[in-house]
């Protein structure tokens, strides 16, 4: 019976160690804003981040990566039109844009704010020209 109590305390002591010297959860430091251009591709969180495949229109995804507690996020879009997230309590960014007859560079940043930590992140996709012929997008 000694023993097993034994064995206990040190498992308890042993676990509260663990929580009293666990790192904090709201680090910061490190973040960067990946960006992906949806395409047809597999999911790769960018840069580089630019079209893969000619189309008429291509959603953009912009992702805060390598954070970690709870941020609160200042988006800027700079005019392109957003499709989901862009909030100021979303870790991602999408919009939608094109690129026909010119290259297109679509650049989103965010300021992303804890309690005495704030940074500014930014990211670009390029966009090559498509154009229309014999009736599909192909690259200009």
């Amino acid at each position: 019976m000694r023993k097993l109590l034994s064995v206990v305390l040190a498992v308890g002591a042993f676990l509260v160690a663990g929580v009293v010297t666990a790192p904090s959860a709201n680090a910061a430091g490190g973040e960067r804003l990946g960006c992906y251009v949806a395409s047809g591709q597999p999911l790769l969180w960018g840069p580089p981040c630019r079209s893969q495949r000619p189309q008429e229109s291509y959603a953009v995804r912009f992702k805060v990566l390598n954070g970690t507690g709870t941020y609160s996020y200042a988006w800027n879009t700079h005019g392109w039109p957003v499709t989901s997230g862009c909030t100021s309590t979303s870790g991602e960014c999408n919009v939608r844009a094109q690129s026909i007859h010119d290259d297109t560079a679509v650049t989103v940043s965010v300021t992303i704010s804890q309690p005495g930590y704030s940074a500014n992140l930014s990211a670009t996709a390029r966009l090559l020209a498509v154009c229309f012929f014999d009736y599909e997008w192909v690259w200009c």
